[in-house]
């Protein structure tokens, strides 16, 4: 489904300049990584909570940090903003952010053991020296 957005509705849309266009046009990405369908005064922090939790859990929707007082100030200068996203529930949001954390936790640990594999048939020696930490030998120089 394509996203589609409407900011028209946003204030001094009027004067938005070709930069304020491409943000805005932007923005309705980020709303449909977070599971919003519109910016409105009464979900100013509800928005400002999903991307915080999402930075928080190394899943950043925006380019770079913002303060709590900038990202609101933000996100309120974006309402009337529309998309026809379908909002979800925050309980469903953050088990979707948790799903995506836990994908690339999988992901790590499976190209280290793939890593240790490939050490292991280029003929490295192979010492577990504790649980976790494993050191490889070649030639008497140990990598950790």
């Amino acid at each position: 489904m394509a996203i589609q957005y409407d900011y028209t509705k946003v204030a001094n849309f009027n004067k938005f300049n070709d930069l304020d266009h491409k943000d805005a046009s932007r923005f309705g990405w980020v709303l449909a990584a977070i599971d919003m369908n519109e910016v409105t005064k009464s979900n100013v922090d509800e928005i400002a909570f999903r991307l915080k939790f999402a930075e928080q859990c190394g899943e950043n929707f925006l380019i770079g940090s913002l303060s709590i007082g900038l990202l609101k100030a933000t996100i309120r200068s974006y309402i009337g903003y529309k998309t026809n996203v379908r909002t979800e529930t925050r309980k469903a949001y953050m088990l979707k952010i948790m799903r995506m954390v836990e994908n690339k936790t999988n992901e790590l640990l499976e190209n280290k053991s793939e890593i240790v594999n490939q050490l292991d048939d280029l003929g490295f020696k192979k010492e577990v020296i504790s649980e976790g930490i494993t050191a490889f030998t070649l030639d008497s120089k140990t990598f950790r």
